[in-house]
């Protein structure tokens, strides 16, 4: 046999065998130190290139540089976020950040506080532009009322004291017509052109005023230059006297001219008001305010307050105001961004001047403005962002201590899920794997009674773990990366079945050496009889997690290929590693009970699994009958149920990143943060920058409030709704240059780098991994399809969905097909396996058979659990993963029973026989190893990720179920009822040989064969086709699912009552088999068979019911003796009391003296 071959060439080799597997453990440390470089903690990361959320992904990261899934958002919480305290605290973090050298990667930072600082560099620019002009819109109407009539007089003054003392009115007429000549060339060179016209016909009208004060006769020069000077009747007749009640016509000329001459309203405005406000001179009397036309800080408080009246200015705003004014005429864009800088951090959102729209302040500031945000963006390319978490948390407090605050701040988003994530990851793994290895150490050594017996189980699998999660590092890097689920389940899963191999094959070692065999013999005997046991049970597991290699679905991919490779090198280890470490230090392993003592104390009273053994022979129609009926409320609890593709959920909530998010899912609503988004990619050009099409756009528009309009959708976000809201893009070319740049800029986030290519963004009502989520999704969706039916530019555009619901939804649809493809793989690839290993057809259905019912018990059992209890539905990955992986690592502990039943099967014993003494034998080992691995995985729950909570209880129910109830109880009483069929194969694949009363059984004609050979691939072939047609059809698929969710909706708790207790009642019925008088109706072919049975019974004696087995297991030579067929059929031999027994090998030559004799 390949296992002897084996043993001996490792009993040999021993110490070689030793050597190899530790320096492959030590070839691997440099390894194991940089796995987790290669590990993922994000399901998204695995979606398939090819989906059309995938393709959507690398559209946007190429044409609008977004990364999903890459930005950082810092969570500020407070009474009042438009606090002080919330402003010193984020612009604080924000320098701090910038600082940090360690954080290499930060592309932007974008808070509330960045929006009104570019709000405030805007409007300190553009309020300066406009004071400025309103300062020399005011100096210009200021020269046009006094610098007109101060030119003017000051030419009058100089004629008249180049005059004679005494001055005629004709005198004075004469003066006035030369002054009014010789000012206009000095007016004009001092006015625009624009105003020549109006300037020429104020002095005019001045002029003519002027003329008309002149009432007297005659005049002295001190009475027109001192007395009555010119500037004071210059300024009568442009504002009126403030002496006189009644003004004359010919005063207050300006207020009238203005009203009348300037037509913009706000020029106009601003005439009159400087009008009233200014004085030709700087001296007046106290009957009027001392403004003087041209002072300079006269002029600066009429334009602030004129401009702060204009804009309904508040004080604080006033002041601002005047800030920005003292800048100068000549401020630059250095001015604007130091003087924005000093504002944002003096005043607080409440008293800045400006403010943002109303969509762009929601999307940083809650509602209820108790919630703030702060967005980090990190480059596309360099350092995962996940990498500097610790840095931005660090920066955090930082920022607290130095703004002298204590604020409430999460840090959250996609990269601080994975940071913490895998913080917690590394958390389990030091909370579970020590609690693992004690088990074993605990079980094992109460089991063998030994100190020293459990560090083979460890040190051996401790061994393969080390060489797995090398090997995890090469596949990571070379292959695909790898999900976070690997550092928890793979040495999960390698302690639980690698100890389950290795304690087996050390107590058939033990069992072997209390036979009284040598320490070789015994090694190479529990290598040769458990090592196949060991084999086939570790093929099966390798081919379920194999079955997941295939997957789709990257984490499913990646999870099968490492825990695959653990297995196998955990198997290796267990054929290998463990026989040379027994074959050196033999018997030492067991101090210091040793191994004859406890199990001789064991021997001498009836154990438990005696009595479950006899037990089950008496009462398995019952137990069929209790476990039908258990197992049909259990299925349809598991097929009835809900599943969850909620990632977040899976991420506990004490940790920061999820109560970040809680509290963003609070104050912005669940669809906020990840929002959906459509690509389009159109074949025309839709912006520039300067220019929009606009008849691109209104097929946009259509595309946006289409979407709008979907239920589930709360607001969408595009070219025409840049900020929520719908724009006049229509009115483009009606706007002015700086309406249009405006504009444009607001469509910039949404317009592709090509210019052809637009992104609309839909905020969903509901958190984005939900099941409604992803409805909503399927609707925006199917709505493509529409959208591109009623209109010419969609119809030739690309239209892809992305975005974190997308790659949610592409994941579920990926893996259903993957479900189908997984399930079949390893029920094929186990059965065939145990096919070859069992020689036998019903056998490997049977194994495959129990163990679907204790998964659909543990599935039932973990929905109840978690839905009453936790509160939380299954995860939708849990069924797969549960299903695949129990059907090969669940069936551990079938194999060793049925292994064992064999080896008496073949070595003579009736099946009965055989079942009873295969439970109590290996009763004890079978439940010590079912102990091990369930303790191994139920340490998963220990996680604080609901995910490995949930696979945890459930790997913990399928294997204590399958350990103790479904192998003691249920699997003796379905053999026994199936003996015939138990080793039924045919030609050379079975194992077991006939005995002669089946030899006796008439075969199955050839033409009966041929029908069911028909029949079977008619039936199989039609089930094909109608799985084509189904996958194809989505008609059928909607009918079906809509048929089957209606019929499982009607399974409620009675109706799983009343099916139980008709199965119970149907299933008795079937197994009562009532035995009928000899004779009585029976068929003759039945007759017959009985008749050639009876001339086998000896004639002495009637044939009794086997109870005992003297040896169970076939002696096998000795290394120097010749080889003797393992499945050659032993006689059986009667006892004295009418009994039958298996002889052993001493008991063959005992009876072999007696006859000679």
């Amino acid at each position: 046999m390949l296992f002897t071959r084996l043993a001996r060439t490792i009993i040999k080799h021993n110490r070689a065998v030793f050597v190899i597997w530790l320096v492959a453990l030590a070839l691997s440390v440099p390894a194991i130190l940089q796995v987790q470089s290669v590990i993922v903690y994000t399901e998204t990361a695995y979606n398939p290139k090819t989906s059309e959320s995938s393709i959507a992904q690398s559209i946007v990261s190429k044409e609008f540089s977004i990364s999903q899934g890459s930005s950082v958002v810092v969570v500020i919480t407070s009474t009042d976020v438009r606090g002080n305290d919330v402003r010193d605290f984020t612009l604080t973090f924000n320098k701090t950040l910038h600082n940090d050298r360690t954080i290499t990667n930060l592309s932007n930072v974008t808070s509330i506080y960045d929006i009104y600082y570019q709000l405030l560099v805007g409007y300190t620019s553009l309020v300066h532009l406009q004071l400025y002009q309103e300062k020399n819109l005011t100096r210009f109407a200021t020269s046009l009322e006094f610098g007109i009539p101060a030119i003017y007089a000051t030419q009058w003054t100089t004629l008249v004291n180049s005059g004679p003392f005494d001055i005629t009115q004709a005198q004075v007429a004469a003066y006035n017509q030369k002054a009014n000549q010789s000012a206009w060339p000095i007016i004009s060179s001092q006015t625009p052109q624009a105003y020549q016209s109006i300037a020429l016909a104020y002095e005019n009208l001045f002029y003519q005023s002027w003329n008309k004060t002149f009432t007297a006769s005659t005049y002295t020069q001190t009475q027109l230059t001192i007395v009555a000077p010119a500037l004071a009747r210059a300024q009568n007749v442009t504002k009126g006297s403030p002496l006189l009640v009644t003004q004359p016509a010919y005063y207050n000329i300006t207020i009238p001219f203005f009203m009348s001459s300037i037509t913009d309203a706000s020029s106009r405005t601003l005439f009159v008001d400087a009008a009233e406000f200014f004085n030709l001179y700087n001296f007046c009397p106290n009957t009027c305010p001392n403004n003087y036309w041209n002072d300079p800080a006269v002029i600066q408080t009429f334009v602030i307050n004129t401009f702060s009246k204009m804009v309904n200015a508040t004080p604080t705003q006033t002041f601002i105001i005047s800030e920005i004014y003292l800048l100068g005429a000549s401020a630059d864009f250095v001015d604007f961004t130091t003087l924005a800088g000093t504002l944002l951090r003096n005043y607080s959102i409440k008293s800045y001047p400006v403010q943002p729209s109303h969509d762009v302040y929601t999307q940083f500031i809650s509602g209820s403005n108790d919630t703030m945000l702060l967005i980090l963006d990190f480059k596309t390319k360099g350092l995962d962002p996940k990498n500097s978490i610790a840095g931005i948390r660090a920066d955090v407090r930082q920022a607290n201590n130095l703004s002298n605050t204590d604020l409430l701040v999460y840090v959250t988003g996609a990269p601080a899920f994975n940071y913490d994530i895998e913080a917690e990851s590394i958390r389990d793994v030091e909370r579970i794997d020590p609690i693992t290895v004690l088990l074993i150490i605990v079980i094992v050594g109460i089991f063998f009674a030994s100190l020293a017996a459990p560090l083979i189980p460890v040190s051996a699998i401790g061994i393969s773990v080390g060489i797995a999660f090398g090997l995890v590092y090469v596949i990571g890097t070379w292959f695909t990366s790898v999900h976070f689920l690997i550092l928890t389940l793979l040495p999960v899963a390698m302690f639980g079945a690698g100890s389950d191999y290795c304690i087996f094959l050390v107590s058939r070692y033990a069992e072997e050496r209390r036979m009284g065999r040598g320490k070789k013999d015994a090694v190479e005997r529990a290598v040769t009889w458990a090592g196949e046991s060991i084999a086939t049970s570790g093929a099966t597991v390798v081919i379920a997690f194999g079955s997941l290699a295939i997957a789709g679905f990257g984490m499913l991919r990646s999870i099968g290929i490492a825990v695959m490779m653990g297995i196998s090198i955990a198997l290796l280890v267990a054929l290998t590693l463990v026989p040379a470490i027994l074959s050196i230090f033999g018997d030492k392993m067991f101090w210091p009970g040793g191994l004859g003592l406890w199990r001789k104390k064991k021997a001498k009273s009836s154990s438990y699994y005696a009595r479950a053994a006899r037990f089950t022979a008496k009462h398995s129609k019952l137990i069929l009958i209790v476990a039908l009926a258990v197992s049909l409320p259990a299925t349809s609890t598991v097929l009835s149920s809900q599943t969850s593709h909620d990632l977040i959920s899976q991420v506990p909530n004490s940790l920061e990143s999820r109560a970040g998010y809680n509290t963003m899912v609070r104050g912005f609503g669940p669809g906020t943060i990840t929002p959906t988004y459509t690509i389009v990619q159109t074949p025309v050009l839709l912006a520039t920058d300067n220019w929009i099409n606009v008849t691109a756009l209104r097929s946009l528009s259509y595309a946006e409030n289409s979407t709008l309009s979907i239920s589930g959708v709360s607001k969408v976000y595009g070219l025409t709704h840049p900020s929520g809201d719908p724009i006049p893009y229509s009115s483009f070319s009606q706007l002015n240059t700086a309406q249009q740049q405006a504009m444009i800029r607001s469509m910039k986030p949404f317009l592709g780098s090509d210019g052809k290519s637009a992104m609309v963004w839909a905020n969903l009502s509901n958190e984005p991994y939900t099941d409604q989520a992803i409805t909503t999704l399927t609707k925006i969706r199917q709505n493509i399809n529409s959208l591109q039916g009623n209109d010419k530019l969609l119809a030739g555009s690309t239209m892809l969905v992305g975005g974190e619901t997308a790659s949610v939804a592409d994941l579920a649809n990926s893996s259903a097909a993957d479900y189908f493809n997984m399930t079949a793989l390893v029920l094929v690839g186990v059965f065939v396996v145990l096919m070859i290993a069992l020689g036998s057809i019903f056998t490997p259905l049977r194994l495959i058979f129990t163990i679907l019912l204790s998964i659909s018990w543990a599935m039932a059992a973990v929905i109840y659990i978690f839905h009453t209890y936790v509160g939380m539905e299954l995860i939708w990955i849990l069924p797969i993963m549960l299903l695949v992986i129990m059907l090969g690592l669940g069936l551990d502990y079938d194999i060793f029973l049925v292994t064992r039943i064999r080896e008496y099967v073949v070595g003579g014993a009736k099946d009965d026989e055989a079942i009873e003494t295969a439970v109590e034998r290996t009763g004890g080992i079978i439940t010590a190893t079912g102990l091990v691995t369930a303790g191994a995985f139920g340490t998963m729950m220990l996680s604080e990720i609901p995910m490995l909570q949930q696979l945890g209880l459930a790997f913990f129910i399928v294997v204590i179920l399958d350990a103790t109830l479904t192998r003691v109880y249920l699997v003796p009483s379905i053999m026994r009822h199936m003996k015939r069929l138990n080793w039924w194969a045919p030609g050379r694949i079975r194992r077991v040989p006939i005995t002669p009363e089946e030899k006796l059984i008439p075969p199955i004609p050839i033409t009966t064969k041929l029908a069911v050979t028909v029949e079977t691939f008619a039936i199989v072939g039609l089930g094909l086709v109608l799985y084509l047609d189904y996958i194809n059809n989505q008609y059928l698929q909607g009918f079906v699912n809509q048929t089957s969710s209606k019929l499982l909706a009607g399974i409620n708790v009675w109706t799983g009552v009343i099916l139980g207790v008709t199965s119970f009642l149907t299933t008795y019925i079937l197994l009562r088999g009532k035995s009928r008088p000899s004779g009585s109706n029976q068929p003759a072919l039945l007759r017959k068979v009985g008749r050639q049975l009876g001339k086998l019974r000896p004639r002495h004696a009637k044939m009794p019911v086997v109870t005992t087995i003297s040896n169970p297991s076939p002696s096998l030579p000795s290394l120097g003796s010749p080889v003797k067929t393992e499945t050659s059929l032993k006689p059986l031999v009667q006892n004295q009391g009418g009994s039958l027994r298996i002889p052993s090998d001493s008991s063959e030559e005992e009876e072999e003296k007696k006859q000679g004799a």
